[in-house]
This record gives structure tokens, C-alpha cells and sequence, in this order.
């Protein structure tokens, strides 16, 4: 039985592990247009401030305590020619990643996808902006338990789709705040790390 679970694992360079996961982004470009009061943080000059002061040292990455890989879909529809019906792909689809963030004393958090959601719509007059204004790219890496990146997939032109409500309770004492954000994009792609891939 052991010699079973030896050849086993030794058919495996090693495996992932759900707790070890890596995320990578900023904010976008910023909107060229001089900003409303409503609006300031989020005009290129103050993506560029922001996104130093909220997520210098990368604290938003590192506050992300749950995420998700994303699934692409393959969209069929039924084709009947000279025999039983059988499906045939026509699109793709993507669905959006929620990200879940433990929110610090000043929610940093919260007020960083703020600052991106703004530069999304125009919140005096409900206007939107250009895509190349407020899209950005998010890394999501696999890890290994020495921190290598070994897998990981980009999704680009990301901008966040929904900020999650914060729930107050006088029973959580000792449990920190969570934020989610949920994420929409065009699409992702997968990106290996390592130099040789598939070491055996």
C-alpha cells in the first residue's frame, strides 16, 4: 500500500495550496479631465497619489484574505446535421472575480476601490468615462511554500463592478472587518513563472 502512495505522489513536482496566493495591481490611468469636488481623487494626478499613499507598500495585495481564480466558459448552442443534435461553442464568457480584503483602521481598503469606482462614473451628473481611464490589469499568482510564483493569470482591463456593504455587529468583538470588491473584465489569460515548466 505504501509503495501505492509513493508512486503516487512522485508523479506530482508538489501541490498547490488554497492559502498561498498572490495579487498584483494598481489603480488606472486616472481621469485627464479636471475633476468635480466629487471626483479630484480620481483624475490622473490623483491616481498617482492615491495609489503611493493607499498601496505604496502593497497593503491592499497583502489584505486580500480570499479570491478566486477565474472560469472562462465556452457558450454552445445545439447543431443538428445528418444525425443527433450535438453542442458547438459560438463565444465565450467570463464571469466576474469577488475579492474579499481585511479592512484596516482607516479602511484604506474600502477608500482605495472607491477612488477606482469614481474613476469609473462621474458621481454629480452619472456621466462615464473612457475605458482607458479607469481599466487596469490584476495578477492573481499561485505560490509555492517557499513564496515562487509557479502559476497565475492576468485579467485585463479589470475595474471594479461593486464594493460590498461593511456589516456592524456588537457581538464581533475580536473578528476583523471584511471588504469584498467585485471585479468586472474583459478577459484573462494564463501566465507561467517558472523557467522550466513542468519540472519533473
Amino acid at each position: 500500500m505504501s509503495a501505492d502512495i509513493t508512486n503516487f505522489l512522485s508523479k506530482f513536482s508538489g501541490f498547490a495550496r488554497p492559502n498561498r496566493f498572490l495579487l498584483e495591481f494598481s489603480l488606472p490611468k486616472g481621469i485627464t479631465a479636471t475633476g468635480t469636488w466629487l471626483n479630484t481623487e480620481s483624475t490622473a494626478a490623483g491616481m498617482i497619489t492615491n495609489s503611493a499613499l493607499l498601496n505604496g507598500n502593497g497593503v491592499i495585495q497583502i489584505s486580500c484574505h480570499t479570491c478566486t481564480m477565474p472560469a472562462r466558459t465556452l457558450m454552445t448552442h445545439p447543431h443538428v446535421q445528418h444525425g443527433a443534435p450535438f453542442r458547438v461553442p459560438y463565444s465565450q464568457q467570463y464571469e466576474p472575480v469577488t475579492f474579499s480584503f481585511y479592512s484596516g483602521r482607516y479602511h484604506e481598503q474600502r477608500h482605495f476601490f472607491e477612488i477606482w469606482q469614481t474613476a469609473v462614473v462621474n458621481l454629480n451628473d452619472n456621466s462615464f468615462n473612457f475605458l482607458s481611464e479607469y481599466c487596469s490589469n490584476i495578477d492573481i499568482w499561485q505560490l509555492d511554500r517557499n513564496n515562487n510564483k509557479t502559476y497565475g493569470v492576468r485579467l485585463y482591463n479589470a475595474w471594479p463592478m461593486a464594493i460590498g456593504e461593511l456589516q456592524y455587529n456588537y457581538g464581533e468583538n475580536n473578528t476583523p472587518l471584511s471588504i469584498t470588491v467585485t471585479m468586472e473584465y474583459k478577459l484573462w489569460k494564463n501566465n507561467h513563472y517558472t523557467t522550466t515548466i513542468y519540472p519533473q
